[in-house]
């Protein structure tokens, strides 16, 4: 039994469909009957590791790709119009199956555009690395670069915490400036609680087969 997974659940029905080709096609491709294809991608038979090197030859991806079935990403907020971010309540989050793997603590963000000029933007994804709000960190690799932010001004008028979406600048005595992404929007010398980097911007889910569960 070298060389053999253990029959599972797997993304090889995935992947096909991505790669825009049938079973009867990649089976052609590959050497073998349909049958054997319909068995791999539903799980009835095991597939070798030599399997899986040659379904990703023709799918374009990776072995690991298809081996292990998509694990779900958690939706924990929102960035609406490229500014403001909210949180959403554990039994309001979502579950989305993913394309790729990410690194332990990444989650997402869904990305809102409501303005009429802003739909194309519309229903896309940013992943992030929510690591930062437990530990109550602002990492190096948020510096000079685009990160979600618990921030406070200073100022008397600034006397609650915020959630914003900013390029971040670190200033003497532990104090920030954040720069907006979007738009014009600039604090000198503020306080961070955290600031977790963006690991990327998913422009277009449904073209890589995301799917919320």
């Amino acid at each position: 039994m070298t060389g053999l997974v253990q029959s599972m659940a797997n993304n090889l029905k995935h992947y096909i469909k991505m790669a825009g080709m049938t079973n009867a096609e990649v089976a052609e491709a590959k050497g073998i009957a349909p049958e054997s294809v319909s068995r791999h991608v539903n799980g009835r038979s095991a597939m070798s590791i030599k399997d899986a090197i040659e379904y990703a030859a023709i799918l374009e991806c990776r072995p690991e790709q298809l081996l292990f079935e998509r694990k779900p990403m958690t939706v924990i907020g929102c960035l609406t119009e490229g500014t403001e971010v909210s949180f959403y309540l554990e039994e309001d989050r979502k579950r989305v199956a993913v394309h790729a793997s990410y690194p332990p603590g990444a989650r997402l963000l869904e990305r809102d555009w409501l303005k009429p000029a802003s739909k194309p933007y519309h229903d896309m994804y940013m992943v992030v690395d929510s690591k930062p709000m437990k530990t109550k960190q602002v990492p190096q690799t948020c510096y000079g670069k685009p990160a979600i932010c618990s921030y406070q001004c200073t100022g008397p008028e600034c006397e609650d915490w915020h959630f914003g979406y900013f390029v971040v600048y670190p200033m003497p005595e532990n104090k920030f400036t954040l720069q907006g992404v979007y738009g014009r929007e600039l604090h000198n010398m503020a306080e961070l609680k955290w600031a977790c980097p963006v690991y990327e911007i998913i422009t277009r889910p449904d073209l890589l087969g995301w799917v919320e569960e």
